[in-house]
């Protein structure tokens, strides 16, 4: 009886259910085709605004230490917001990326806009294997190809330390490296060839299946079962350890605080004014868990809900004990954690509108 009447428990209960029933039917409806062939397009970067232009110059200035110059600047113009920017040093067979994507997603009247960016070193090899090291924070849905060497650095943004990573695995491979592409030329050939063969292999794989016309590829479900599991495990993100330390501490110990001293705190200055305690009470236990759920949401931004509900409720319990509460208190930090995600996203897009979107008109 006791389970029945936590509502908190009761309200994420019933979220993953649904997720679990309905998840994969928005996914499906969300399924962005991935195109055959890229439209690679080449930008003159004197067309790019005076913002994107200021955001690259930070990496630009950060390759130049390392003797790695801008050469190309493009994106893929069929398949989203993106934007690209190819560096090379001439005297090493590397080539590095900055690449930026931003996606917006739509489930039910909720629109959420994300932006990433991510860094890429690689080395082409005469046998055909491809090393790469990225700093790609999420984990990947798609199948890992035999001929691809992976090195993933989810908390590392330096490019200089990408790139001994890099190096100190170039020399560990038995075959000889391919000078770097550098012209706009030789980076589309690269580009298109190494698509069409990673989605070969993840046709192979059950992961991609060709449309009946041929044009572009869409995911199976085994992806989007993939994504839903990632959705339901909060470990399958890749926080640093300043965002997640931060938001773990303000998670637990602000609705600790508040349940153990400031509420009691609350109601007993409530009742000597005439007031009625449980109300002032529960306002300080929103406030509390409110503030928590916005700082979670802001420092982590991803899986919000339930990180939310593992923060402030599981954690919580763990300190102070598991208290029965018809106040769904974790459920209303993860709605506020999720809007607090939305507005620290909006902040840093650069390719779409910063306006946070958060609902459709």
């Amino acid at each position: 009886m006791q389970v029945l009447a936590d509502t908190d428990l009761i309200v994420f209960l019933a979220t993953v259910g649904r997720i679990l029933l309905v998840g994969p039917l928005h996914i499906r409806r969300n399924n962005r085709p991935i195109p055959v062939r890229f439209d690679i397009e080449q930008l003159d970067p004197g067309s790019l605004t005076s913002e994107q232009q200021r955001y690259l110059q930070k990496f630009d200035e950060k390759f130049a230490a390392l003797s790695y110059m801008p050469t190309v600047t493009y994106r893929a113009s069929n398949y989203g917001q993106n934007l690209i920017r190819s560096y090379v040093n001439p005297m090493e067979p590397v080539r590095a990326i900055v690449m930026i994507v931003e996606v917006t997603t739509k489930v039910g009247s909720t629109v959420s806009r994300s932006h990433t960016c991510m860094l890429e070193f690689f080395t082409y090899f005469t046998d055909g294997r491809l090393l790469t090291t990225r700093n790609m924070r999420l984990k990947s849905l798609m199948n890992e190809p035999p001929w691809r060497i992976m090195q993933e650095c989810p908390r590392i943004n330096d490019p200089a330390e990408l790139r001994r990573r890099h190096m100190a695995r170039v020399t560990k491979i038995d075959s000889v490296p391919l000078p770097a592409a550098s012209d706009f030329a030789s980076v589309s050939k690269e580009f298109q060839s190494g698509h069409e063969r990673y989605s070969q292999h993840q046709v192979q794989t059950g992961i991609y299946r060709l449309h009946p016309s041929g044009a572009f590829y869409l995911l199976t479900d085994k992806v989007r079962w993939r994504g839903i599991r990632n959705f339901l495990n909060p470990f399958a993100q890749r926080f640093s350890p300043w965002r997640f330390v931060p938001a773990a501490l303000a998670g637990i110990s602000l609705p600790a605080l508040a349940s153990v001293m400031a509420a009691p705190l609350a109601a007993q200055r409530a009742q000597g004014m005439g007031l009625p305690p449980e109300l002032a009470s529960s306002l300080m236990m929103l406030s509390a868990y409110g503030l928590a759920g916005a700082i979670v949401g802001y420092l982590l931004e991803k899986n919000t809900f339930l990180w939310s509900f593992v923060l402030t409720y599981l954690g919580v319990g763990a300190v102070i004990g598991f208290h029965v509460s018809p106040v769904p208190y974790s459920t209303i930090a993860g709605i506020i954690g999720h809007y607090a995600a939305q507005v620290a996203k909006s902040s840093r897009l650069i390719l779409q509108p910063k306006k946070p979107a958060l609902a459709s008109s």
